[in-house]
């Protein structure tokens, strides 16, 4: 028996253990016991997940519990007698989530965790509860567990049929969709929340750069690099959503993070397909903000060769006007005649 393999046996037997015990033994007071074991087995195993040979009723033996007191921790099932919890009880609740998350994302990762997330009750609507943590961090392990959910494990080979049933089954439910549009493009997902000027840092537990490479890339894959797997009403959904708040994506591109401007390219590529009317505002976004020119010019100058082909690629994506658009007239008053 591996460690891995050994801490993830453990973690099942204390979290079934504490279950056993009822509702009134499940909050972020007396879960240390499991949030101890799980931080043990987190430590054991990589973050890329469990190792591909685990036994699939060893991985549904510990998955099944951490998902009940996962749901119980984020708010489900929480006994009327008990009240609302108050801000220290949610932040200890929150930070146990965050640790246990860590778990449920490494299982997930092997290709029996990824099947079992299909079969293990519950599970959607934990993970919506999950995405919709106040602690950024809760938050972002929220994501990656989905993000391992959603798409098959990239050592293993690409199980399509299961692929579509885990998306259908997870995208189903509002809480988890309408969870991942709202970390991306926030809860309003209006255009109208973007500026021209670089937006303020924010004081409360906003998006942070980590977090929206995480959820970016979780978006990415169910709209553009693993679409083949979405149902068309899931992506319509999607995209609407996006379509919205396409501000928010405008304002990813100033990121500092490669991969959330990356992202944000892509997303907005696959907006303006299916949208026409998003991209002509996006467009217009970009020129009158001088997002257009900033890139043009990373495009010629700038001494990295990604940074160059992405600041390329996302000119010529608004320059897909007429001759006589608004972005063209410009190029044509830079450029000299015969450039």
């Amino acid at each position: 028996d591996t460690i891995e393999g050994w801490h993830l046996r453990r973690l099942g037997v204390v979290a079934a253990a504490r279950l056993h015990l009822g509702a009134w033994a499940v909050d972020g007071e007396t879960c240390r016991d499991v949030v101890y074991v799980a931080q043990e087995f987190n430590a054991n195993c990589p973050p890329d997940g469990v190792a591909h040979t685990t036994d699939r009723k060893q991985v549904l033996a510990a998955l099944s519990p951490l998902v009940k007191i996962l749901d119980a921790l984020c708010g489900g099932g929480r006994p009327a007698e008990q009240g609302v919890p108050g801000a220290a009880e949610r932040a200890g609740a929150e930070k146990s989530c965050a640790t246990l998350l860590q778990a449920v994302h490494r299982i997930v990762r092997c290709p029996a965790g990824f099947a079992a997330a299909a079969e293990v009750p519950g599970f959607p609507t934990m993970l919506g509860r999950a995405l919709h943590l106040r602690d950024s961090f809760a938050a972002y392990w929220a994501v990656r567990a989905a993000g391992g959910a959603l798409r098959c494990p990239p050592a293993a080979a690409r199980d399509r049929e299961q692929e579509f049933v885990n998306k259908q089954l997870l995208l189903s439910v509002p809480a988890v969709a309408g969870g991942l549009a709202a970390l991306l493009v926030g809860s309003k997902g209006a255009a109208e929340s973007w500026s021209v000027a670089p937006a303020a840092p924010s004081s409360d537990t906003g998006s942070s750069d980590l977090l929206l490479m995480a959820v970016s890339e979780v978006v990415e894959g169910v709209l553009c690099s693993c679409y083949d797997t979405t149902a068309p009403a899931h992506f319509d959904a999607l995209i609407r959503a996006l379509g919205a708040g396409y501000g928010a994506l405008m304002e990813m591109l100033r990121s500092p993070c490669a991969v959330v401007v990356e992202n944000a390219a892509l997303l907005l590529q696959m907006i303006g397909r299916q949208r026409p009317d998003v991209a002509h505002n996006v467009r217009a976004a970009a020129l009158s903000s001088a997002t257009l020119l900033r890139h043009l010019y990373l495009g010629i100058f700038s001494p990295s060769d990604s940074q160059r082909f992405l600041s390329r690629y996302l000119v010529s994506m608004w320059m897909t006007g007429g001759v006589d658009c608004d972005e063209k007239r410009l190029l044509a008053r830079i450029l000299p005649p015969g450039f």
